[in-house]
């Protein structure tokens, strides 16, 4: 059945955003400061993806070392004495984490960004919102994508659908930071959905085509964190490190009184079979605690499995919530605060000029084109032994190809996020919150000088763009 959509054009820019997570609201920042008209478009009611509507931290902002003595002398403890010898993320992203910790909607270590930063709520949403306007973007709430304005293989504008109606939005670049590669689809690029034939290599055992399993990392107040202190430190058996925040227990509780940010996990259940991941925010006797959901066909673009998946994932966070809070000194009178959206951590992977591998990661691959830089290792099960967190140097972080970004047969387009050219494995690193921003970043400013130049997104100079995000302050 075909159906006829009446649309009229409802704006013209320069730069049109798709999508207001944490690479959208980077990648409008980045293009409005250097100069472009720019439109962001957010499907929800507020900006910032993940890090509000999921409840995820902002991570990772440092090199990593997997030893916890070297990773705390010589990586954590260097916040205080020389930030930027250990930092990965500068510019633009580097300064909206500062403003985070500076006004308390963010929670850091040794007041600056490091292993993890999460946010009290609704704070971190004002601050998003006020960067926003600062920065004199337009923005587009409670909006969806549902089509794309094509011409000869170029994207020119986006069809959008809201309570207005139907609605044509030009614009001269497009960025896609939809998470889920929705206005590349639109415009006919090329994609793989979850993992592709080249990713077979980078795994022990994997599917075709099957992709991660969802989350939710769920808010929760009047946790007493001393009493589940105290409960660890006489049952060592119950504590379990967190592989990519590499703190022990005393390195834990001297950072959390000192009102720092702290992450680990702990045992529990019957024989400990089960465990719990734990963050603290900025505010008093609050944590968010991290579960999923792993089945067989998980399927991010279906909505009916998704929401079957809601149904479940609720029935477990609501199951672990009751087991903890009878079981686990410090959780007896817990209250919930908030279960955010699911957490799909995958779906689509543009076919791009350049796909990042795993072995580019691991060994640091020297990029050209480099527009940045991720410190955080393969957050993902099942790779090979070659790909494991604990096989990666000391200090260790990796470059972002600028070719990642570009869609391999589409001019127009730019894309930022968990959706970039990349294999699944290399995903895995790259997806979180602190490579999203910076790669936001690059786009937004890649973006306003084409505009500038009149060129192509897979044209453009990359000396230029590399200037201008180092002037930003970005590292590269």
């Amino acid at each position: 059945m075909n159906f006829n959509i009446d649309a009229k054009v409802m704006g013209e820019y320069d730069v049109i955003v798709c999508g207001g997570g944490t690479a959208g609201v980077m990648a409008a920042v980045s293009a409005a400061k250097n100069g472009a008209k720019t439109l962001m478009i957010e499907r929800g009611a507020i900006p910032g993806g993940m890090i509000t509507t999921g409840n995820a931290g902002i991570t990772k902002s440092l090199v990593h070392t997997h030893d916890v003595k070297k990773y705390k002398e010589g990586v954590l403890d260097m916040l205080s004495k020389d930030p930027g010898s250990v930092q990965v993320v500068g510019g633009l992203t580097k300064e909206f984490l500062d403003r985070l910790i500076s006004t308390g909607a963010g929670i850091g270590t040794h007041g600056q960004p490091g292993s993890y930063v999460f946010t009290a709520l609704y704070p971190a949403v004002w601050n998003l919102m006020e960067t926003l306007d600062e920065a004199g973007i337009d923005t587009l709430y409670m909006t969806n994508i549902c089509g794309t304005v094509c011409e000869n293989g170029r994207v020119n504008g986006v069809v959008v659908f809201n309570k207005s109606g139907f609605g044509i939005y030009n614009g001269k670049v497009i960025i896609d930071t939809t998470g889920d590669a929705d206005v590349s689809a639109f415009s006919g690029a090329e994609y793989v959905l979850g993992a592709g034939s080249g990713d077979l290599k980078e795994f022990e055992n994997v599917v075709l085509g099957s992709m991660m399993g969802f989350g939710t990392m769920f808010r929760v107040d009047n946790v007493d964190m001393e009493e589940l202190f105290e409960y660890l430190t006489q049952n060592s058996d119950k504590f379990h490190l967190h592989e990519f925040g590499v703190m022990d227990l005393d390195n834990i509780k001297k950072s959390y009184r000192n009102g720092e940010m702290v992450v680990f996990r702990f045992y529990h259940g019957e024989n400990n079979s089960e465990i719990m991941q734990v963050y603290n925010t900025p505010i008093k006797n609050q944590v968010i605690l991290l579960t999923g959901i792993h089945r067989k066909g998980t399927d991010g673009l279906n909505t009916e499995y998704v929401s079957k998946c809601i149904h479940e994932l609720h029935g477990i966070v609501r199951g672990k919530f009751e087991r903890i809070k009878a079981e686990v000194p410090g959780f007896k009178n817990m209250e919930m605060n908030n279960i955010p959206e699911i957490g799909i951590r995958e779906t689509r992977h543009i076919v791009g000029v350049v796909k990042l591998m795993a072995e580019d990661i691991v060994k640091n691959r020297q990029w050209e084109d480099s527009i940045g830089r991720g410190g955080h290792p393969v957050d993902i099960s099942g790779v090979s032994k070659e790909l494991n967190v604990n096989n990666v140097q000391e200090k260790w972080s990796f470059g972002i190809p600028y070719r990642c970004l570009v869609p391999e047969n589409i001019n127009g387009l730019l894309v930022a996020g968990r959706c970039v050219s990349a294999s699944r494995v290399a995903s895995g690193a790259i997806r979180p919150t602190v490579q999203c921003m910076i790669m936001g970043e690059a786009a937004g400013a890649a973006a306003a000088i084409c505009v500038k130049n009149g060129t192509e997104p897979r044209d453009i100079d990359i000396k230029v763009l590399q200037a201008a995000l180092k002037a930003q302050g970005a590292v590269l």
